[in-house]
C-alpha cells in the first residue's frame, strides 16, 4: 500500500531507499519490542511454564521478540520479492506452513530427511 508514494518520493529524489527503509524500520521498533513482551507476560504466567529459575523468564521473552522480528522480516523479504499483492497472498502460507513443519512442533527431528535437514 505505500508503494505508489514510495516510488513517487525515490523518483523525485527526496530520500534514499536506505533512509525509507532504517526509517520505518526505527518508527516500528517500539510495537516490535512492546508486542511480544506483552504477549510473553499473558502466555508464561497464563500457561505456569516454570518460575522457579530467574532467567527462564527473560529468556522467553527474548525468544519471543526474536521470533515475531525475524518473522516480520519473513514478511518484509516477500514483500519486496513479490510485486503483486494478491501472489504475495498465495505465496505467504506456501512458505511459511514449511517453516512451521519443520521447526519440530508439528515433526518430529528425527523423521525429517538428512537433505531437509538445513531447513529445520
Amino acid at each position: 500500500m505505500e508503494r505508489p508514494v514510495f516510488l513517487r518520493e525515490i523518483n523525485n529524489n527526496m530520500y534514499s531507499v536506505s533512509a525509507y527503509f532504517w526509517g520505518k524500520i526505527m518508527s516500528e521498533m517500539p510495537m516490535s519490542i512492546f508486542i511480544p513482551i506483552l504477549q510473553g507476560f499473558i502466555v508464561y504466567f497464563a500457561l505456569g511454564l516454570d518460575t522457579d529459575e530467574w532467567y527462564k523468564f527473560p529468556t522467553f521473552l527474548l525468544s519471543s521478540t526474536l521470533i515475531y522480528n525475524a518473522f516480520t522480516g519473513f514478511g518484509y523479504l516477500i514483500g519486496v520479492s513479490i510485486a503483486n499483492k494478491q501472489v504475495q497472498m498465495v505465496m505467504t502460507p506456501v512458505l511459511i506452513v514449511p517453516t512451521m513443519l519443520f521447526a519440530g512442533f508439528f515433526v518430529n527431528q528425527d523423521n525429517i530427511p538428512k537433505f531437509l535437514w538445513p531447513l529445520s
